[in-house]
C-alpha cells in the first residue's frame, strides 16, 4: 500500500508565541477529518525551542492541548549547539536531534 506520510509539522518557539499556530493546525486537522480526509489529520508536532529547548509558556500550553488530543509532540532546540535540557518540568518529550531530523524521526516513529 502507498499510505501517505503522517502529517508532522515543525514550529518554532519565540518571544510572544501564544499557541495560535498550534490551535490553528488542530482546527484544520479536525476539519479535514470531519470532511473525510484523514490523510491531512495532524499526527505530530516538532517544536524548536530556544536555547536549551525551552518554550514560551503559552505555546507549551497549546502543545499540551495537542498531546491531549492524541498528537505526538517532540521538543528540540533551534540553536546549532547544545542539548535540550530535561528539567523534569516539561511534559513534552525531548529529542536530541535538530528540528528537521526530529521531524523525520517522528514521522518514521508514527509509521511503526
Amino acid at each position: 500500500s502507498n499510505a501517505p506520510w503522517p502529517r508532522v509539522e515543525w514550529i518554532t518557539s519565540h518571544g510572544g508565541q501564544d499557541g495560535f499556530v498550534v490551535r490553528a493546525l488542530l482546527a484544520a486537522s479536525q476539519t479535514a477529518v470531519q470532511q473525510g480526509n484523514k490523510a491531512d489529520a495532524l499526527k505530530g508536532l516538532v517544536v524548536a525551542g530556544t536555547g536549551n529547548g525551552t518554550l514560551h509558556q503559552d505555546l507549551e500550553a497549546a502543545l499540551l492541548e495537542a498531546q491531549a488530543m492524541g498528537v505526538k509532540v517532540r521538543r528540540t532546540t533551534r540553536v546549532a549547539r547544545g542539548a535540550v535540557i530535561e528539567a523534569g518540568q516539561s511534559l513534552i518529550e525531548a529529542s536530541a536531534l535538530p528540528p528537521a531530523k526530529a521531524r523525520l524521526e517522528l514521522m518514521l516513529d508514527l509509521l511503526l
